[in-house]
């Protein structure tokens, strides 16, 4: 699977949501990671992939986002996202922005802690169509694509990976 295909699939309304896909990326990074274990209920992210790209360069993200597939209609953050987001931001020390991406919505929220080191997370944003984060947008097409797509392979995940590491989308 290449990025285009997985725009096709995001335009084509006779597909529907098959599994869950995530991605995580820091402003001084970019894109990370890109996971998804080809199932609708939950994915995993690959918390020594991530723990080792950071580590191996020394530089500290000051924040990190995660984008993160739901089937049509579901905006809200899960039990099991909630719980999530809140080990990255105590694992990563900074905080965690966590975008749910559905058919038509992007859903923001931020997971931080406040002075007295009390974990929160907070609505932050909702936007449909997304005309004012274009950048954003297409980087969410491209996953909820990847939702949609027949069948993805590992190897079809590591290719949409590779690609958008190497592209000039900026969503962060």
């Amino acid at each position: 699977m290449y990025v285009i295909n997985a725009l096709l699939n995001y335009w084509d309304t006779s597909l529907h949501f098959k599994r869950e896909v995530s991605c995580l990326a820091t402003p001084e990074h970019g894109v990370i990671s890109m996971t998804s274990n080809d199932f609708a209920g939950s994915v995993d992210l690959d918390w020594d992939k991530v723990w080792g790209f950071i580590k191996s360069d020394g530089i500290k993200p000051t924040k990190v986002v995660m984008l993160h597939t739901h089937p049509k209609d579901m905006v809200d953050m899960s039990g099991i996202d909630f719980n999530m987001v809140q080990g990255w931001r105590m694992a990563l020390g900074v905080p965690v922005k966590f975008i749910v991406v559905t058919q038509d919505y992007v859903t923001h929220y931020i997971c931080d802690r406040d002075e007295n080191k009390k974990m929160f997370v907070t609505f932050e944003d909702y936007v449909k169509n997304g005309d004012n984060y274009p950048d954003l947008m297409i980087a969410a097409r491209i996953m909820y694509g990847m939702s949609k797509a027949k069948s993805l392979t590992n190897a079809d995940v590591d290719t949409v990976e590779h690609q958008l590491i190497h592209s000039d989308l900026r969503f962060i």
